[in-house]
């Protein structure tokens, strides 16, 4: 007797259907023929054509593709949206699959993403160098605190180093060990480019500033008694 399984597949024209069958490496969709109709890509042309595709016996057609992100896919298919969260590996993944899968709409959706301040959270929690970046951080409404060095005015810096570089490094201190007193707290350098020449610390709550503390600046004198505060702001 023998064991071989017989085939089971079989050729079927997606155009004639209206529920359409997928298999996404081994992830199972089930979706209409209107909604791959929706967005010009391999999936209008694959439920459009006069061209048989080749199904298994519940109809599925397989696509040997990673399916793992395939159902987002398949939501900006229906809504035309999808949510990345602050996920710029999910966004490039998918624009990986966009591409394969001739879906430009998605692919601009994907490069809209990765380009914008959402896509670089983690990165913009550590430093920003554009007002854009700043802006986006304190949209998010954290607690935070900016460590902003503007060395602006070069012939200013020069005439003052010794005085400028002080006032970074007692800068720096400080916010290292407000970095260990307080945890939930998002310290961030700030590059953002300016004439100016100043080492500041700004303090943002729920999206405000409270209080602005000068180290160094070229236009007026440093604030009296740091540690105070400091302590104040919190």
């Amino acid at each position: 007797m023998s064991n071989v399984v017989p085939d089971q597949t079989r050729l079927l024209k997606m155009k004639d259907l209206d529920q359409i069958k997928l298999n996404v490496g081994g992830h199972k969709f089930e979706t209409s023929a209107d909604t791959l109709k929706a967005c010009e890509s391999f999936f209008s042309t694959l439920v459009t054509s006069d061209v048989p595709q080749k199904v298994d016996a519940d109809n599925y057609v397989f696509i040997d593709r990673n399916g793992v992100n395939f159902g987002k896919i398949l939501d900006f298919m229906r809504m035309k949206t999808i949510d990345f969260g602050h996920n710029i590996d999910l966004a490039k993944a998918i624009r990986v699959e966009a591409d394969f899968y001739q879906f430009q709409e998605l692919i601009e959706k994907c490069n809209e993403f990765i380009a914008s301040p959402a896509a670089n959270l983690s990165a913009y929690e550590r430093t920003v160098y554009t007002k854009e970046e700043r802006d986006f951080m304190i949209a998010t409404g954290k607690p935070i605190v900016f460590l902003v060095i503007h060395g602006g005015d070069t012939n200013y810096v020069s005439l003052h180093q010794n005085a400028f570089d002080q006032a970074i490094g007692a800068s720096f201190t400080k916010v290292m060990n407000l970095r260990k007193q307080h945890r939930h707290i998002t310290f961030i350098m700030d590059y953002t480019p300016t004439t100016s020449t100043y080492v500041f610390m700004n303090f943002y709550f729920d999206k405000s500033i409270i209080r602005s503390i000068v180290f160094f600046d070229a236009d007026s004198p440093a604030t009296d008694n740091t540690d105070m505060q400091i302590l104040e702001a919190y």
